[in-house]
This record gives structure tokens, sequence and C-alpha cells, in this order.
């Protein structure tokens, strides 16, 4: 689904009341892997207090893609941001359906070390993602093989977490380069780093702030 920010955040809303009890508050949890920009429909109804305003007592909770896949699949969260780690999950035929998304084109940035000129130079190096499995896990191997390089045998690729976790890596030294989003891919412009792919103008579809639930989940969703 594309659409306004105030028209996604209403799908959101009354999805998630449609798990809801009218009568008292009832937990939601929701699987998000970073409260970033591609998050913003989410953080923007918490904030606003739109799901107490129905009773839901929502509660966000941080955790990495795949994790949030498992959760979700597991039944241990009602709702799950997985987005693109969802994806190879629903092809081997994890029950899970995708309610909307809040970007299509993928939000990343891979920087490297000045030194470093292009993806070939990465052979032999440290590349930084979020987690093994992630959106940006996914992309960057994808564009590793098309330059002829193997991630994981070519290249290394270190998770290490989410926010602005990967570029202090990158300017620590701990990785030649690192997939990084907003606001690091800023930081790593100012700070001299070299800028190898701007994913977000490649031809590419991403399912950023996807909003992912069980398909046992469908009935209810019907309903609202």
């Amino acid at each position: 689904m594309r659409g306004n920010p105030a028209t996604i955040i209403l799908v959101l809303f009354l999805a998630i009341a449609g798990l809801g009890d009218s009568a008292e508050a009832r937990k939601v949890p929701v699987a998000v892997p970073d409260l970033s920009t591609s998050l913003i429909a989410f953080i923007v109804a918490k904030e606003k207090r739109f799901y107490e305003e129905e009773g839901l007592d929502v509660e966000l909770i941080k955790m990495s893609a795949p994790l949030a896949n498992l959760a979700l699949i597991g039944g241990n969260v009602a709702f799950g941001a997985a987005g693109a780690a969802a994806i190879p999950s629903v092809i081997r035929g994890a029950p899970l359906r995708f309610l909307f998304h809040t970007y299509y084109r993928p939000i990343y940035w891979l920087y490297a070390q000045p030194d470093i000129r292009d993806l070939r130079a990465l052979k032999d190096k440290k590349v930084g993602v979020s987690g093994i499995g992630s959106g940006p896990d996914l992309l960057l191997r994808e564009f590793l093989r098309k330059q002829g390089l193997e991630g994981g045998r070519d290249v290394a690729i270190l998770a290490l977490g989410v926010g602005t976790a990967r570029f202090f890596a990158l300017k620590a030294g701990s990785v030649d380069a690192a997939m990084l989003s907003p606001p690091s891919n800023f930081m790593a412009e100012e700070a001299g780093f070299r800028q190898l792919v701007s994913f977000v103008k490649e031809d590419l579809v991403d399912l950023q702030g996807a909003e992912a639930l069980r398909a046992a989940e469908d009935q209810v969703l019907e309903e609202v």
C-alpha cells in the first residue's frame, strides 16, 4: 500500500484496533527492528497516543529484523515490522501476510573507508550490517554477487546492530564499510567516508516500514 502518512497510520491503527477489546486496554506487542525513519507511522501513532484513545496498550519492542520475523511466526508478537526479512519465510511457506508498507525503495547507503573506491575493492574486507538475514544484509549480498563476490566468503559480513552502531564501527575502523540509514548516512558523509552505493537510487523494490501479521489474523482484519 502507498499513500500519505496519515492514511498509513490510520490503516495500522484500525488493524491493531481489531485485535483489542473496547472495554479495557489490551497489550499489543509489535516487533520493530529500530525506531527509525522507515517506521515513522508506528512512532507517530504511539507519540500521538492514537492507540491509547482506543483502549490499546501498544508496545514497540526493538529487536533485529530476523528475530522479529521469528517472533511473529511463533506468535510472540501480534505484528512485526520485519520488512524484507520476512519475504524468504513467506516464500518457504510461513503463514505471514503483509498488511502495508511505508516505503517501497530501500533507504540504505553503503559507505566505506576513503581508500575503498568501489564494490570490488571490498574483497577480503569487513562490512557491517544490522543483522544477518536483515534487509540491508540481503541487499548487500545481492550487489556483491553482481560484482562476482560472495558475501560471507569473499567479503566478511558482520552483524553490528541497529541505530548508529554501524557508523561508529566504521569511524573506529572496526569495519571497512557499513550499510547505513538516516541519520548515519549524513554523519558518514560529513566525516569524509566514501559512498559506494545509494540504494534509494537503484531500480529496486524493498518493503521498508512493512507491517506483517500471521495469516490466522485475516478474519479479524476482515471484520475491521
